[in-house]
């Protein structure tokens, strides 16, 4: 997943709705998880710090989770293995049918950069090209944000409560139930996920012009003067 430049506008216009979106839902369900694993200590420390701070606390807890799932979790292991997935499902579909039709668009990077690439620079390559209208027009650029906001939430749904489960599993509490929702929201997250890069991916080869001239103009340091600046 990129992510856009695009923001939100109020008192958290820093916020792109990619990242605001997953941050209140980690927040608020992690506020959840917690009084319904510790609810006297939950209920304690609200209660502590009011009714005027413990939002503010849920937002920050929030992100703070998020940039975790993101930055650890996320780029650093399990968006590697799903994009290799991705890419072998790729090329043995191409090579089974002899079809010139990518549905991985790190496949597609790969194949247009014409130089060897990992993952994670093929990854950022496609996020400057969500981060910018050379190729996406703004309005496809926001609709791509909000359907990366909703597929975090489903992971972070997973992530947090496959953890609640691990906590009530060793404080010796009813763990299964929480178990089997985290397991049905990754598997969730994971198919859409799948499914949405193979979309991606095509919009990127209807689009293949203004793609091969923005790669070019990226690998002769030409300044595309519409570019926004990366969030991340």
């Amino acid at each position: 997943m990129g992510e856009s430049g695009d923001k939100t506008f109020g008192p958290l216009v820093f916020l792109s709705i990619e990242i605001l979106l997953p941050s209140l839902f980690a927040g608020a369900l992690l506020a959840t998880l917690a009084a319904y694993c510790n609810a006297p200590v939950t209920g304690a420390i609200t209660t502590a710090l009011g009714t005027t701070i413990s939002p503010l606390v849920m937002l920050l807890l929030g992100v703070f989770v998020y940039v975790f799932y993101r930055t650890i979790l996320g780029e650093m292991m399990f968006y590697r293995i799903r994009h290799r997935i991705h890419d072998a499902y790729c090329r043995h579909r191409r090579l089974r049918s002899g079809s010139k039709e990518f549905v991985s668009f790190i496949a597609l990077l790969a194949n247009e950069v014409h130089r060897p690439a990992t993952i994670s620079e093929l990854r950022f390559i496609y996020s400057e090209i969500r981060d910018s209208d050379a190729v996406f027009g703004a309005a496809m650029r926001q609709q791509l944000d909000i359907v990366h906001a909703t597929y975090h939430c489903l992971y972070l749904a997973a992530f947090e409560t496959l953890g609640a489960a691990w906590y009530r599993a060793h404080t010796g509490q009813r763990w299964e139930p929480l178990l089997w929702i985290g397991i049905v929201s990754g598997i969730a997250a994971f198919t859409a996920d799948f499914r949405f890069d193979s979309y991606e991916c095509h919009l990127l080869q209807a689009n293949l012009p203004a793609l091969r001239q923005f790669l070019h103009e990226r690998d002769n340091g030409i300044v595309i003067t519409d570019k926004k600046p990366a969030s991340s």
